[in-house]
């Protein structure tokens, strides 16, 4: 600060000059820069970290809904083929375990058509034991072929299954 020293007529005779050191609130303004620069570093080097973290969280909530996901599609089947098995345990003869197998396999396998049949490579004989499906099939339970012609006509007409 300049200030005008004068005498006792008003004049203006010198000048006083006061001087205040500010080199330490300098000093403290620039570190208090360095620290916010710093912090404000180590707030986006976590913020990043923090990003990186959930997303491998989400991937492994979405892995993880998958697996259970299968798990459940697994249980199912092993319920289903447990009461199949229970099925054929009660049946007493081969066409009521064909028809018993039959009843659920639709669910295990998608398709619009399934049969089961019995070969006797020896006789030439096929012999359907059951059919399950959507439709006329030209091939009912019971019905006998002697012809291996037949078998595969019988084969690619009737298995439908996708």
């Amino acid at each position: 600060m300049i200030s005008p020293l004068r005498n006792r007529r008003g004049g203006i005779v010198g000048r006083a000059i006061i001087a205040h050191d500010i080199t330490h609130l300098k000093q403290a303004e620039e570190a208090l820069r360095h620290r916010q620069d710093h912090l404000e570093a180590v707030v986006a080097e976590r913020t990043r970290a923090l990003r990186e973290a959930n997303a491998q969280l989400q991937r492994e909530i979405a892995e993880r809904r998958r697996a259970e996901e299968e798990l459940g599609r697994y249980a199912a089947r092993m319920e289903i083929l447990h009461e199949i098995d229970r099925a054929i345990l009660a049946a007493r003869s081969p066409e009521e375990i064909a028809t018993a197998a039959l009843s659920r396999i639709q669910d295990l396998v998608p398709c619009q058509r399934a049969a089961i049949a019995l070969a006797d490579w020896a006789t030439n004989e096929l012999v359907i034991m059951a059919i399950k499906g959507r439709g006329e099939t030209t091939w009912p339970a019971g019905a006998k072929s002697r012809s291996r012609a037949k078998w595969a006509t019988a084969a690619h007409s009737e298995s439908v299954c996708r």
